[in-house]
């Protein structure tokens, strides 16, 4: 009884251990490309954001300095390749597509023609800012939009506004793009601005 119920034991493991073999054949050969759009439709991307820089005021506790936001338009231009390659025999796919290049186009004033040509020639690229410094009106309009295609997307930054203007440019000084203290106290305090 005992060897009987060993051999039946080693035949469940044997037997249990080609079942999974199987699986992982089917699974890595037979349908690894389906697997692989699944993959590349789940891929998500990480970008770094710098933080919103500190207020200078003045004696009064007035600010000299204010932050503002800004967005930028960004298109996934390998992403918007996948996805016309997976639904672009699609009808509502291809409206939806149409209207939400027609939605930047009054917008932003970018005609579609433009975005599709900069697209085609950097199909392997995964980042492509198409417009700086969208006002939050229009990053509200085009984010709320029905057909927004989700190759496309917004990145929020902030700008930096003086309120006195030029009266005190030469003591405040001004910031690079990158969001860097170059002239005056935007400079000197740089590092806890």
């Amino acid at each position: 009884m005992n060897r009987t119920r060993y051999k039946a034991v080693v035949f469940l493991i044997i037997f249990g251990f080609l079942v999974v073999l199987a699986k992982d054949f089917y699974i890595q050969i037979v349908k690894s490309s389906y697997y692989k759009k699944i993959l590349i439709n789940s891929i998500t991307h990480t970008i770094q954001l710098t933080g919103l820089r500190g207020i200078i005021y003045d004696a009064e506790k007035r600010p000299l300095t204010i932050d503002y936001p800004s967005y930028s338009f960004f298109v996934d231009p390998h992403y918007f390749t996948l996805l016309r390659k997976k639904y672009g025999e699609n009808e509502y796919y291809n409206l939806k597509e149409k209207m939400f290049f027609e939605d930047i186009q009054r917008v932003l004033h970018i005609p579609q023609k433009v975005i599709k040509r900069k697209i085609r020639s950097n199909k392997k690229r995964e980042f492509l800012v198409l417009k700086s410094n969208v006002s939050y009106n229009e990053y509200r309009q085009l984010k709320k939009s029905r057909d927004f295609i989700p190759a496309f997307g917004f990145i929020k930054s902030f700008r930096r506004y003086y309120p006195d203007g030029e009266f005190s440019a030469h003591v405040i000084g001004f910031c690079f793009k990158n969001n860097k203290g170059a002239e005056g106290l935007e400079n000197y305090y740089n590092k806890y601005l």
